[in-house]
C-alpha cells in the first residue's frame, strides 16, 4: 500500500506533457523599488539620489566649461587691434648736407651731456592714439595731396619739455602749416589727438633731456656759436620729399620702443 502511494506521488501519467517551470527568485524587500514590488532592479542599474545629484553636477560643470571655451574663442576672434601712439615726421633726404649736419649736432650734444641720441626730424604732427591701419590710411591721404615741404630755421631755442630741451625753431610757411592742419583733421577723425603745444610750433630738436635752466642755456649758446651759421643758413635748410609715420610712446623717454612704421612720398601739386 505504501509502495503504491509513493508511485502515484512521483510518477507522472504516461500521457502528460513534461513541463519545467523556472521561478525567478524574489529579491529581498530592501532591493525592490517602491511601488513596483514585482520588478527586480539589478544592483548595477540602481543609482542613489546622491549619485544622480553628482551626475547632474558633473554635466553642468562640463556644459559651463564648454561655454567658457566657446566664449573665449569668440573673444579672441573679435579682439580689437591695440590703440598705440603715432607721430608723423619730415626730414631732409638721407645723406644730404642738411641730414649730415643735423646728425652731427645731435650726436655731439648727446656725447657732451650724456643724453640719448636720436634721429633728427621735424615733427609734422603729434600725437594720435588709434589703430595702426587707420593712422596709415590717414597719412597716405594727406601725402597724396600735399606738395614737397620747404623747411628753413630761424633760431636756436630752448624749452622746458623733455623732447624740446634745445631745438631749431623753423619758419612757418603755407605748405608746412597746411600739411599740419590736414593731418590734424584726418587724425581727429580716426583716433584721440594729444598735441604737445596749443599751436603748431615746427622745430627740429637737437637735445632731449630734463636739464636745469643754466645747462640748457649753456648748450643753446654753444650750439649757436659753433653751428649757428650753418644750421640757420642753406646748409641746414631742406625740402621734405616724403612723410614718415612712427610709433612713438611719449612716456618712453629712452625711445627704445619707438619704431618707423611707413613712409609715403609727397605727391601734391
Amino acid at each position: 500500500m505504501n509502495r503504491d502511494v509513493k508511485q502515484r506521488t512521483f510518477t507522472s501519467p504516461p500521457h502528460a506533457k513534461s513541463t519545467t517551470t523556472t521561478t525567478t527568485p524574489r529579491p529581498p524587500p530592501h532591493l525592490m523599488r517602491r511601488g513596483a514590488q514585482s520588478t527586480f532592479v539589478p544592483p548595477i542599474f540602481r543609482v542613489s539620489f546622491v549619485g544622480r545629484l553628482i551626475a547632474l553636477l558633473a554635466l553642468a560643470c562640463t556644459s559651463l566649461a564648454a561655454l567658457a571655451v566657446l566664449n573665449g574663442a569668440r573673444s579672441r576672434t573679435h579682439t580689437a587691434p591695440p590703440m598705440r601712439s603715432y607721430s608723423v615726421w619730415i626730414g631732409p633726404p638721407k645723406e644730404s648736407r642738411a641730414a649730415l649736419l643735423h646728425r652731427q649736432v645731435v650726436d655731439k650734444s648727446a656725447r657732451h651731456l650724456s643724453t640719448p641720441p636720436f634721429e633728427p626730424h621735424v615733427t609734422l604732427f603729434a600725437i594720435v592714439q588709434g589703430r595702426q591701419d587707420a593712422v596709415l590710411a590717414a597719412a597716405r591721404r594727406v601725402a597724396a595731396r600735399t606738395p614737397r615741404i620747404p623747411v628753413r630755421f630761424k633760431s636756436v631755442a630752448k624749452g622746458e619739455r623733455y623732447f624740446q630741451c634745445v631745438y631749431l625753431l623753423a619758419e612757418k610757411n603755407d605748405v608746412l602749416v597746411n600739411a599740419n592742419a590736414a593731418l590734424a583733421r584726418e587724425m581727429a577723425s580716426i583716433g584721440r589727438v594729444e598735441t604737445p603745444n596749443d599751436l603748431y610750433m615746427p622745430h627740429l630738436s637737437l637735445v632731449y633731456g630734463h636739464l636745469p635752466e643754466h645747462a640748457r642755456e649753456e648748450m643753446r649758446t654753444s650750439i649757436s656759436t659753433e653751428f649757428g651759421e650753418a644750421l640757420l643758413g642753406n646748409d641746414g635748410a631742406f625740402v621734405a620729399e616724403s612723410i614718415s609715420v612712427h610709433e612713438t610712446d611719449p612716456k618712453d623717454t629712452s625711445m627704445k620702443s619707438w619704431r618707423t612704421i611707413a613712409e609715403y612720398p609727397l605727391k601734391g601739386p
